[in-house]
Formats: structure tokens, sequence, C-alpha cells
């Protein structure tokens, strides 16, 4: 299997997963509301959850506590594989299960778990089995615990495996009485001395001369030994690899160990540090003396970001709490419970019963399997958004400067348009740039105006700083970058014609495909290829993008990676005036959107908005007022140790990046034009500050997952809730937004069913908005059910719906049931960003879960009717003229 199928099929992880704080309790609140606004039962049968891990894990006292709690539940029953039956057997034998406790401890072969995993894609795994490798090697573990801001030691590393690049040998190696001295970078005693290896616990610590020397093992506890004194032995170890690093003396010197159960449930305990004298403390019982330990804030919120960066639900790791009041991470294991703890137990299955009922709701239906002879895949129709982008910023500024009006021409009621990517639109923007400069310096003072006409004061300047931005991205040649001139008002010249007086400027730039995006779609491209398109399906395929960069870029990435091609060829995405509405026209919903940003203003200046309204996910907002207000500050504080050399992601420089977030945070807060704040401002916070975490996290000094965690919390429920908040807004906007793109993709579906000559795979290319619609449209139509998803839903980056047709040969070709349509929706990438490993910033892409396995050619046309009956009652008055030929244009372009 090549390396794109590792980005791919990963368990839900991030803000996606089944215990996130955002989470509602009783399980009820977490299922999709009908149209009624009823909520329905969680189903009948019993949720199997499987165990697969080593037998002496799996029968050893404390996991046996935990499992003999969760088979009382009447939810579940329990199945366990067995260490003879998973070593014995290929992973498609293994039994098939809902959920999945599934964790590595030696002996166990993880790559045939997740080759298990990969085959059964819709079974919820409660730890992240991938992840899982990261934990085999302790320098990946430091990795992502620096690249996340979770507190290590300083800390070298020593190489001698060449097992990866990043990593080399090192080219000198010196050591002294007291210190070591690894390619000119020195570490002086004490010091700690880890194997890279985790599962090997013989552990070194040398001490400084002055301490008296020597060194002390530590090793996995031996009868009541846990460690050796080695007085006369201070050289350190010359074979094999391993991590150096500060030895940290901590609070009563004890270790604390900490045991995490989802996000919000973490149990410490204190021990006797193993350095102290070797000797394990035991009570009568002969088990090892612990004391519980009330953790701080900060400590809890180390264990979520652990949890969040290595995917592990249930794990352990070990806390110092140094003498200089710092805490220090030094180990990350897998999957950890406490011992002998009754409390824990109860606990543990408690929370585990809450995560397993989400997760299998997450993982959505079975999928349909063709069966030879009898069901016969027959085609493919998808609808995705565009891959990750940069963020999306924008400038505005008055003119009335003569020279700058000239644009406008012969043409004065037409807005000038110019984008930079054309050669003729490029000359365009450098004559514009020339003339503001010269204007600039005239303002300045650095240079008469020459007899400029309009003057300097032609700018109209409230912003020196903004027009000297401005001149930045237009000399720097940033994708995605288009000047737009709009007239304000006109004047007439001395021969009668009219000009334009004075005018606005505005400048968007941003919004482009980053590296990591065009590696997403590809990736994706290739995942389609492998699982979703058999071959005989390629010889004719069919890509529609709108005339958004970004999308088509997204769909020329994934072209490439599902037809393995070096190039894409002209022509083969279609695009077009036409497409371009299709899939990005949302101007007839602009007036309800307005009135949902309106009424999503007024509940989130509300301290408890979930006490007065009543919406899917306003339970998750909490506060909003105290969010906000949090939210300012920390912008405030954004960036205020980034180096001024610091290198950063797809050509920005610090300047522009202190620039776009000292911008954005006066549009989020004015105190000068309003009390309060823009709440339509929260969704740009937290593309700007996802994006910086993503790309840019390994150049800043400061910490932003503050700042991200703040307004993931309010835009994971805003951005949704502005395409509807009620079933029946959600419907009414998803109607007048792409009643066209659901009427065009049940005639290609038909298409499918009855034409043998047509195009058996369609993708469409859109934006953010189709797809929320589309899937409101689906969903609240009311015409059949589909599996109840979580509300809030995210559409992340790559976000897509995907219908597989499917002809059952053993029912009449006149019949109903003969094609059977199965509907598929995935959340694109994850939000969360602390997993990321690869250089490339490359998210990984969720797996489809199937949302219907039933619907029919009749579901899909009367789901059609729903939505052209409801575009027809709620168009705006101005549009009733054009809504004949708005309702009949998918249909007319797939002609």
């Amino acid at each position: 299997m090549e390396q794109g199928s590792l980005e791919i099929f990963s368990e839900l992880d991030g803000s996606s997963d089944p215990q996130s704080p955002s989470s509602e309790a009783p399980l009820g609140s977490l299922l999709l509301r009908s149209s009624s606004g009823s909520v329905p039962k969680p189903p009948v049968e019993k949720i199997i959850i499987g165990v697969c891990c080593t037998d002496v894990k799996c029968y050893s006292k404390p996991f046996q506590e935990i499992l003999n709690r969760l088979r009382k539940f009447e939810d579940f029953s329990v199945i366990i594989f067995g260490e003879k039956f998973i070593n014995d057997h290929p992973p498609e034998e293994w039994p098939i299960c809902d959920c999945l406790i599934c964790f590595f401890s030696a002996g166990f072969p993880l790559e045939k778990a997740l080759r298990y995993t990969e085959i059964n894609p819709t079974i919820y795994s409660i730890n992240n089995l991938r992840s899982q490798h990261l934990l085999l090697d302790r320098r990946l573990v430091y990795k992502m615990l620096w690249r996340n801001h979770i507190p290590i030691a300083k800390h070298m590393f020593v190489s001698r495996d060449e097992k990866y690049a990043e990593y080399p040998p090192p080219k000198t190696f010196v050591e002294e009485l007291d210190y070591i001295e690894v390619d000119g970078a020195r570490m002086t005693k004490p010091f700690v001395e880890k194997p890279v290896d985790a599962e090997d616990h013989n552990v070194y610590i040398y001490y400084h001369s002055s301490q008296g020397g020597g060194s002390v093992r530590l090793f996995r506890k031996v009868g009541n030994k846990s460690s050796e004194r080695y007085p006369n032995i201070s050289t350190v170890r010359r074979e094999g690899s391993y991590i150096y690093e500060e030895f940290v003396p901590t609070d009563k010197s004890r270790d604390i160990k900490m045991y995490t159960v989802g996000r919000q449930y973490t149990h410490a305990e204190a021990r006797k540090s193993p350095t102290v004298d070797g000797k394990v403390l035991r009570d009568r019982d002969g088990k090892e003396v612990r004391s519980v330990v009330t953790l701080s804030d900060y400590e809890k919120q180390i264990a979520l970001k652990i949890i969040l960066t290595f995917g592990q639900n249930v794990c352990g790791f070990d806390l110092l709490r140094g003498l200089n009041g710092q805490h220090y991470v030094c180990d990350v294991n897998g999957w950890s419970s406490v011992k002998g703890n009754t409390k824990y137990y109860d606990d543990c299955a408690r929370i585990l019963r809450d995560i397993f009922l989400r997760g299998k709701t997450l993982k959505g239906l079975p999928y349909i399997r063709p069966v030879p002879s009898q069901r016969v895949y027959r085609g493919l129709v998808s609808v995705f958004r565009h891959a990750d982008r940069t963020p999306k910023q924008k400038l505005k500024m008055k003119i009335t400067n003569k020279d700058l009006l000239s644009f406008f021409g012969d043409t004065p009621r037409e807005d000038v348009k110019i984008k930079n990517d054309s050669i003729a639109d490029r000359i365009k923007l450098g004559k514009f740039v020339a003339i503001a400069r010269q204007l600039l310096l005239v303002l300045r003072g650095e240079c008469d105006d020459g007899g400029a006409a309009g003057g300097p004061d032609g700018l109209e300047m409230a912003d020196e700083e903004k027009w000297s931005t401005l001149m930045r991205v237009l000399d720097s040649g940033f994708g995605g970058t288009k000047l737009q001139l709009k007239a304000l008002s006109y004047s007439s010249t001395a021969d009668g014609r009219e000009c334009v007086e004075r005018a606005l400027v505005v400048c968007k730039w941003g919004g482009v495909l980053t590296h990591a995006g065009m590696g997403q779609a590809r990736h994706l491209g290739r995942h389609f290829a492998r699982t979703l398109v058999p071959p005989e399906l390629l010889d004719n395929v069919q890509i529609v993008s709108n005339n958004e960069r970004r999308v088509r870029k997204t769909a020329e990435e994934f072209w490439l990676g599902l037809m393995s091609k070096p190039e894409v060829p002209a022509n083969v995405i279609q695009e077009s005036k036409e497409t371009a509405k299709l899939l990005g026209h949302i101007a007839l919903a602009k007036e309800h959107m307005d009135r949902m940003k309106k009424q999503l203003h007024e509940m989130m200046h509300h301290e408890n908005p979930a006490a007065v309204w009543d919406a899917p996910g306003i339970r998750n907002v909490g506060n909003p007022v105290k969010t906000m207000t949090d939210m300012f500050m920390l912008m405030d504080n954004l960036h205020a140790q980034l180096h001024p050399a610091a290198t950063l992601c797809e050509g920005e420089n610090v300047r522009m990046m202190k620039g776009r977030w000292d911008r954005l945070r006066q549009y989020f807060y004015n105190p000068k034009k309003s009390d309060r704040f823009d709440t339509t401002k929260i969704p740009d916070v937290f593309d700007y500050i996802a994006f910086d975490v993503v790309h840019n996290q390994n150049s800043l000094e400061d910490d932003l997952h503050p700042l991200f965690g703040q307004s993931e919390s309010l835009a994971s429920f805003i951005v949704p809730a502005e395409y509807g908040i009620t079933p029946e807004d959600k419907l009414i906007i998803g109607s007048l937004i792409c009643e066209p793109l659901v009427r065009r993709l049940v005639t290609d579906i038909r298409d499918i069913c009855q034409d043998a000559s047509a195009s058996k795979a369609r993708f469409y290319f859109s934006s953010e908005s189709h797809l929320h619609t589309l899937r409101n449209v689906l969903l609240h139509s009311g015409v059949t059910k589909f599996h109840q998803l979580i509300e809030p839903m995210e559409v992340n980056y790559l976000t897509h719906i995907a219908f597989r047709i499917y002809e059952n040969l053993d029912v009449p070709e006149d019949h109903a049931n003969r094609f059977q349509i199965e509907c598929l929706f995935s959340h694109g990438t994850s939000k969360n960003p602390y997993g990321i490993l690869n250089d490339e910033h490359r998210q990984r892409v969720s797996p489809l879960v199937s949302i219907h396995d039933s619907l029919t050619l009749a579901d899909l046309d009367a789901i059609v009717s729903v939505a052209a009956a409801c575009k027809e009652k709620h168009l705006p008055k101005a549009s009733l003229s054009r809504s004949g030929s708005d309702s009949a244009f998918g249909a007319s372009l797939s002609e």
C-alpha cells in the first residue's frame, strides 16, 4: 500500500472525537433532531465492543475490572479476540465489531490491527492506532510534545540507528567528566539518558562530580527495587540511540503518574521517585504506596493536549513538578490503568460507555458491499469542498485621485476588477502600484507631488499602514490577489460626460490552496482510485468546478491523484459561467442568512444563551461574552515574542502576519464603532488561528492553542448556524442555494442508472456554503430518514458527500428498488491540529460514513421536489421573475 493511504484511513480525532468537551449529554441530545424537533431513540440492538490486545493486558486485574463494568451496561456485548487468534488469523477473519479497544504492548502485531481498521472503516477505535507508532520511539514523542508547546526538559538526541533522516548520527560526540558535547551543543551533568526505544526502560542518570559523580540505573520494578546506584561508573553508553535531557529535581522527590480517560477526566498519583534510593515503598497488601494528587488547571490542560496530540483517549504519562515551579512531561504511554482503585474503575467504565455510544453514532451505517451476480456497483457521484487554503484577507480604502480613478475609463458604471493571474492584469496592477506609491511618497513628504492629479489627499488616507500593506501585497504577487474599484459618487465633465468622482478600492488576497492543500487533494484522489472508483469507471470521468481558483486547483490535484497522471490535460475540468452559478451562487439566500447572523449576534451577547434559545450545539458555547472577551485579549498578546526574522509559511513575513491579526482584531471589536463584538468575525478568528497552528507553529514562541480552543468553541456553533438555526431555516437556505445542484446530482444518478454509455464517475468541487446546504437539504427534506449524525456537524476542508449507485440484478428491471443508492458523508480534514507530524502540514481526511444505505430514485426525486417547492416559496421578490430559469438550471446543464 502506498503512503497516501496512511493519510486517509484514520480514526476520528480532533473536534470530531466522540468525547469532545463540546459533547452534550445524555445520548439523546447527541443525535440529530428530526424536522419535528423530537429526538430519535438510540438503537435497541447492543453495541459490540471488540477487545484486541495481548492476553497479559486483557486478563490483568485492572482491565478486567473495567470490562466487567462495561458488560453490566445493557448497551454492550464484549468480544475478546484472544492473542492466539490474533496471531494465527489474518485481519480479514477477525470478528466484526462496532467499537474497538486495541492497543500495543510487547509482542502485539500492531500492523495487523491497523489493517483490520482499514478494511473495516466503520469501526470506532477508542485509541488512534496509527498514533501508537509514535509512542514506540521517544524521539517522535518528544517531537510531538515540542511541536504542541507541551513542556519538556531541555534535551538532545544522539541517534546511531539512522532510522529517521531528520535524526542523523552525530558528527562529533565529546564526553568529559561533567558534560557531553553533541555536534558542539553541550549538556552538563546531572542529566538523564533514555533509550529512544520506548519499550526499553533501562534509563540511566549521570551525576556531576560536585554531587559525588557516578550514576543511577532505573529499571522496571524487581521485587522492592526500582534502581541501582553505581558510584564509580560515570561514562555514558556508546552503543545505541539515546535522548539526553537535563535532570529535573522535583517537589518532595516525587514523580506524578497521570491516567486519562477522555478529555475531561485525569486521575493522578504521586510516588517516591526511583532516583531517591531505589527502594519501592509498599503497603501491608504489597501494593506500591501512592497518594492521589489534586491537579491544577494548567496540569489538566497538559493532559488534554496529550490526548489530542496522540489521539489516545485512554493513556498514561509521567509529569514532573520542578522545584522552579515549572512542569515537565517526561514520558507518554499508550493504554494505562490505575491499579486497585474502585472509583477509577467506575468512572472509567462510565466515560467509556459515553464515548462508545457517541462513537458508534459518528461511524454511521455499515457499507454496502457488492455481491457477485446479485448487486453490482454501477457508479459514483460526489461533491467536495476545496482543500486547505491560506487565510482570506481584505483591505478597503477610499480615493478621489484622478490618476487612480482613470482606471474606470469610459465605463464609470462598471466596477474595475483586476487579478494577478494574467499578463494584462499584471500590467494594470503595476500601473496602479506606481501611481499609489508616488502619492504615498508625497504624503510622507519624501518628494513633491509633481503635479499629481488630485494630489496626495486624493488617497483619503485614514491609515497609512493600510496603503503600505497594499503596496507590499501587490508587489509580492500573493496568490489570489484581486483589486476592485467601486464607484461611490459621480460628476460630469465640461463636455457632459459622466465620470467617477469618488471610489472605493477593495484589495483581496489569500484564499489559495496551500502546499498542504494540494497534497491533501492529491492523496484523496489516490484514495478514491484505490477504494471507490474501480478501473472500469476511470475510463469516463467527469469533473466540474466553480470558478474560484482554490476550488479549481483542488479539482486538478484530485484528478492527478485519481488518474495517477503527471499533469492535467486542457479541458478536463469543466468550468463555465453555468458551473460557477451551479457551484458558487448564494445570493438568493442572502436575506435569510443575514437574518441568521442577526440572531446569532444576539445569542453571542447573552451570558447564557442556552437558557433562552434552543438550537443544536448551543449548550456547547457556554458563556460566549466571556469567551469573546478572552479571545480579544489573546489576540492582543498574539505574537508578542515573534522574532522579526521568523520563517513563516506560504510566503508571509512577520510584519504581514502581525498586520493580518491587528486588522482582524480591530474588526472584531472596535469601541469607537460599537460596544459589542462583531460576531461575524468569529469564523475568521478561527480560520486565522487554525492556519497558524497548522503551518506556523514551529516558528512561533507563544502557545496558540488557547486562542484556537476558544475560537473553535464558538465557530463550531456559529458557522453551521449561519446556514440555518432551526431545521426549517436549514431547509429554506439550503434550497435557495443548492436546489440546482441537488437537481443536477439526481439527473446524474439517473443517467448512470439508465444510460450504459454515461460517465460513471462524476465529481463536483465547490465551497463550504454548498456542502453545508446540500447536507441540510438531504437531511431536512423529510422525505426519508438518514442516519442520525451529530449536530452541529463540521464541514472542514475536503468535506465530501458521495452517492454510490448499485444495481440489484435479482430485482425486476422495472421495479423501484432495482437501483440502490448509498449516501456517504466525510467531514473532511480534522480541526485538531495537535497530531500533525509530517513536515508537509497535511492533515488526515476522515473516512466516509454511510448515512443512508437504501435510497431510491423516487426518494431522490422527492427531495428535489421538496427543495424546489421550498425555493419557490421563499425566493426574494426581486428574483421571482428568474425563478423558473434557476430551477431548470441543473437539468439543462447536464444535457
